[in-house]
């Protein structure tokens, strides 16, 4: 039985220490609706600038904005580390390299024959 696809394809150890990137449109989807959730904390802070700018209560409302999107990015990317095929470029270029040298070598056999 084919495994089922997973949404999400996380790339280890290339330009970037991790790169996730979605798959499909059940990929898409799933990335749009976690954007999405940061709308409300987005309004929220724009509503908390314009009314309680002065205020007291106002490093209060950063503190609780900026804990609420660093829950959303956590939670975010532990849901797609989760849901996600992981691809290690290190074993690609390790195959690639030896790949290489086999045809190299096979070259440099064939041209002493």
């Amino acid at each position: 039985m084919r495994a089922p696809v997973k949404p999400f394809i996380v790339y280890e150890g290339g330009v970037l220490p991790y790169m996730i990137v979605p798959r499909g449109w059940k990929g898409w989807g799933q990335f749009t609706l976690w954007l999405a959730l940061l709308t409300p904390l987005l309004v929220w802070l724009d509503n908390l600038m314009k009314t309680q700018q002065g205020a007291a209560d106002f490093g209060t409302g950063v503190f609780l904005f900026l804990m609420g999107v660093t829950v959303w990015l956590v939670a975010g990317l532990w849901w797609m580390l989760a849901r996600a095929e992981v691809i290690r470029m290190v074993e690609i270029r390790r195959e690639k390299q030896y790949a290489r040298r086999r045809l190299a070598k096979e070259r440099e056999q064939s041209q002493n024959a």
